[in-house]
């Protein structure tokens, strides 16, 4: 272990020096929140202030038009009965029929956000799964040891092995060492 922490210090001291780069750099880029408030709070609005209820609009205009957008280029290369699988109006109707778009407000198919969703959950616990199977799994000194001289290339296999997966990570056992 000792061997592996002093091969590894230049990575974590090189890594140090680049999170405070890093930080250093941000501090010139972005304005800090303090400076944020001086700034719009000094700040003349150019065209006049907007009301929150003239943003919300001009945001569900923007995301409107990029809804349309991606309709129709999945009504281009896919099809209509691609769209209708994807995209639905407010009043859950059909996005396109006989060819065309509808003109009305269009959301995405809620039968899709929800699976979307399910899928998302699955894989998230498959991930954490599988990180706390790889962390309860530990490792002797000799696997260290041995890792260590694999990387250095001070050694190589010799005899065979044998390879078994469960939840996508590999188990190898070994029935002759290295040298």
């Amino acid at each position: 272990m000792e061997g592996i922490n002093k091969l590894s210090q230049p990575a974590k001291n090189l890594w140090s020096d680049l999170g405070k780069s890093w930080d250093k750099l941000t501090e010139k880029l972005w304005p800090t929140p303090a400076e944020v408030h001086a700034q719009t709070a000094t700040a003349k609005p150019i065209a006049g202030e907007l009301s929150q209820e003239a943003q919300k609009t001009m945001l569900g205009n923007m995301q409107q038009q990029s809804m349309r957008k991606m309709a129709e280029v999945v009504h281009k290369i896919l099809g209509e009965d691609a769209t209708n699988l994807l995209f639905r109006t407010v009043g859950d109707d059909l996005a396109s029929q006989g060819g065309q778009l509808s003109q009305e407000t269009l959301i995405m198919n809620p039968a899709i956000t929800s699976a979307i969703s399910v899928v998302t959950m699955i894989y998230t616990a498959y991930t954490m799964t599988k990180l706390i199977i790889q962390i309860n799994k530990k490792c002797d000194n000799e696997e260290f040891e041995l890792a260590a001289k694999r990387e250095m290339k001070t050694c190589h296999k010799v005899g065979s092995y044998r390879e078994s997966k469960f939840l996508g990570l590999s188990s190898v056992e070994y029935r002759s060492g290295s040298s």
